[in-house]
């Protein structure tokens, strides 16, 4: 994929570059990468995505834990990304001398922007999606064979939130949704670092009612370093087949401008991969 190649080159790029060691930044970019491992064979996936991100004005480190410095500061910000996920399926039916083999490409291009209200506690943040999807491949039975190529209607979505930081390091929000009534889906998020002078611990959580359905995730961050952190996360979907979601995760920060990030998580039996890297300027 692409993306791989875009990982590849952003790791390259951080380990030659000299950045100076400056207690400042305003822009990132970040390419990720991810991959599943399924337990019933056939399928296979791969995605990935770009993330360019402006922050209005300087980020500064000060004593923060690198990972969390843009959060402590309450930095405002606008991102653009572009993501791409690949589904392939090659199934083989020996009782009906069938055999199918499909790759569907998801493709969604965004636009978001975080805005902390100066002087107040309120947080403002929101967003607009474009999706894009196609199937390619063939099934073939006996002798015969047909293509498949099928695309699917783009489409584009909205996406709202509102919160408030009412001490440092402490937010807490909700999430507003395209076409979605609230009496149907509604969230509650909540993010807090305690930044311990050098090092930190970052507790995440959130709750949705999504359509009948209770969703339930949280996550820990225990920053060791300014630069090194390692976590776990965890996810609870109330009435999904799934089993709950478990993942461990890390971040390594080589110097203030490059990290380097990895995680795995496993559901219903199937192995999760990712890893990401990061430039800032």
């Amino acid at each position: 994929m692409r993306i791989q190649k875009h990982l590849a080159t952003a790791v390259a790029l951080g380990m030659a570059a000299n950045f100076a060691m400056a207690d400042t930044y305003q822009t990132e970019l970040k390419v990720d990468y991810g991959h599943v491992d399924y337990d019933t064979s056939g399928y296979d996936s791969d995605s990935g995505s770009v993330t360019g991100k402006l922050y209005f004005q300087e980020v500064e480190l000060k004593n923060f834990v690198y990972g969390e410095a843009a959060f402590l500061n309450r930095a405002s910000n606008i991102s653009v990304s572009y993501g791409q996920d690949e589904f392939k399926e090659d199934q083989h039916f020996p009782a009906l001398d069938a055999h199918l083999r499909t790759k569907t490409t998801d493709r969604v291009t965004s636009a978001n922007v975080e805005f902390y209200v100066p002087n107040t506690p309120i947080y403002i943040a929101g967003g607009v999606s474009d999706f894009k999807s196609r199937i390619r491949g063939w099934e073939r039975q006996g002798n015969e064979e047909t293509r498949i190529r099928e695309n699917i209607n783009p489409s584009s979505y909205w996406h709202a939130s509102l919160g408030i930081t009412p001490i440092d390091g402490l937010l807490i929000a909700t999430d507003f949704y395209e076409d979605d009534d609230i009496k149907d889906r509604w969230t509650l998020r909540t993010k807090y670092v305690a930044d311990l002078g050098g090092k930190a611990v970052n507790f995440e959580a959130g709750y949705e009612y999504f359509y009948g359905e209770d969703v339930v995730n949280a996550a820990v961050d225990f920053y060791l370093s300014r630069s090194f952190s390692l976590g776990a996360t965890y996810e609870y979907y109330e009435d999904s087949n799934w089993d709950d979601v478990w993942g461990v995760r890390a971040r390594q920060f080589f110097s203030n401008h490059f990290s380097l990030d990895v995680g795995y998580s496993k559901w219903d039996d199937n192995d999760v991969y990712s890893a990401g890297v990061a430039l800032r300027f």
